[in-house]
């Protein structure tokens, strides 16, 4: 039982201590950053992606990749604030990138060809 609570209070972004060691800082956020993340205090910073689904690269912004986010480019934010809300929206628009999603989906309508992933 003890190693159980060992290892859940260990993996709470809030209680995980972190140190850069690396020579120039580059794995941590800048001091300005870090100021303006404290100055947001205990609100919950809501990240919100705008994900167009007939674009080329739709699917970086569905929720499944959250966790690519997380722990790729979301991880030196999280150790400031670790209450990081991801929202994503979805939309349509074929001016943007028309001719690649249609390559791969003939025939289909435009409501029908973002759907078709979500």
């Amino acid at each position: 039982m003890s190693a159980l609570l060992v290892g859940y209070l260990s993996a709470r972004p809030s209680l995980v201590g972190y140190a850069d060691l690396t020579a120039g800082k580059s794995r941590t956020l800048t001091p300005n950053t870090q100021k303006i993340i404290g100055e947001i205090g205990k609100e919950t910073l809501e990240v919100t992606t705008y994900n167009n689904l007939l674009g080329r690269f739709y699917y970086y912004g569905l929720p499944e990749c959250a966790v690519t986010w997380t722990w790729r480019d979301g991880k030196p934010y999280l150790r400031f604030k670790s209450d990081i809300a991801l929202k994503y929206v979805n939309y349509y628009d074929t001016a943007l990138d028309d001719s690649y999603i249609y390559k791969y989906s003939p025939g289909k309508t435009t409501k029908e060809t973002g759907g078709h992933e979500r």
